[in-house]
């Protein structure tokens, strides 16, 4: 049997350094916004908006019903709140943070329960994307089609979840393998994904974050500096629903950096564009600062470069 489309990083030993968060009451250090596109790179990817479609008089080899991709007053759209839920679990890892979100089933050693609402400290994910009684940092837009999107009803087998836990979980690379026939059938589902290509447009908004913080997100997005200090692809993310299916392979580009700052004298802000090389070398510059002096945990970088790189085509049938 293939291996599980699965990645396990166990949690560390070692407890997540915590410190008071930062406020937003003035400026400071780096706030702005980071416009950028989003590349599906598997087969498909899918983000599930809850609703069904229905086709009456749908012919033996057609679905009658299926899951819907999300949308936003009629268009196809990827949540900010998705985004943002899917890069903050990778930025847990990178910085070893408490782990926000867990199954029922899912073991958590008490040093990595999330940051409570009384903590007066808490770890580098919590203060960057914020928790119950705490305003974060970071804040993702909806991603909309930069262009004509195409979608395809897929057939793919029911989603279980694992039966046993061993760590922080991640999805590697594997590609898809289409199923043999479109017939319904028990165990399986329809759902609307749009096809490799596709592109959107979002933007990640940063407020009185460090060079260093900025790099961890960037990190998290995918990408890290090249031999030649240049911003390379190290990983495709995962976003969206089916990856267990091995849907949901993305990668960000395009990236233009805002910067706001206030001058002495003026009560308006003043923006600084970074656009084409000069926003490449600004991120590689944040992702060099996170590795050099920031909360990037270098091993658990390794692990998830290497456990996400493209592998093999995905397990057949249940699992």
């Amino acid at each position: 049997m293939s291996p599980k489309p699965f990645l396990w990083i166990p949690v560390p030993q070692q407890a997540p350094r915590k410190q008071a968060p930062v406020g937003l009451e003035v400026f400071r250090n780096l706030t702005g916004r980071l416009d950028l596109s989003l590349v599906v790179e598997s087969a498909y990817f899918y983000v599930g908006s809850g609703a069904y479609e229905y086709k009456a008089g749908a012919r033996p080899n057609e679905p009658e019903v299926w899951h819907t991709f999300a949308r936003r007053e009629g268009q196809l759209c990827i949540p900010g709140t998705s985004l943002k839920g899917a890069i903050r679990a990778f930025v847990e890892l990178l910085s070893n943070s408490c782990v926000s979100q867990a199954g029922r089933q899912e073991f958590v050693p008490m040093s990595h329960k999330q940051c409570p609402e009384s903590a007066g400290e808490i770890c580098v994910a919590c203060s960057l994307f914020g928790r119950t009684g705490w305003r974060g940092r970071i804040h993702f837009a909806d991603a909309t089609p930069a262009a004509e999107v195409r979608t395809q009803i897929v057939k793919i087998n029911e989603l279980w979840a694992p039966r046993r836990t061993q760590g922080r979980k991640f999805y590697s690379g594997n590609q898809y393998k289409p199923l043999s026939n479109l017939q319904p059938e028990r165990n399986h589902r329809f759902v609307e994904a749009v096809t490799k290509g596709g592109r959107f447009n979002t933007a990640i908004f940063f407020e009185n974050v460090r060079a260093e913080e900025l790099g961890l997100v960037c990190c998290a997005l995918g990408w890290d500096v090249g031999d030649k200090g240049t911003l390379v692809t190290a990983y495709y993310p995962k976003i969206g629903g089916a990856k267990p299916r091995c849907f949901g392979m993305v990668r960000f580009a395009s990236p233009v950096v805002n910067l706001w700052g206030v001058s002495s004298g003026s009560l308006l802000p003043s923006r600084t564009q970074k656009t084409g090389k000069d926003a490449l070398d600004y991120i590689a510059q944040c992702i060099a600062a996170c590795k050099k002096n920031g909360p990037l945990v270098l091993d658990a970088w390794k692990r998830l470069v290497e456990g996400l790189r493209a592998g093999t085509a995905c397990p057949e049938g249940l699992y």
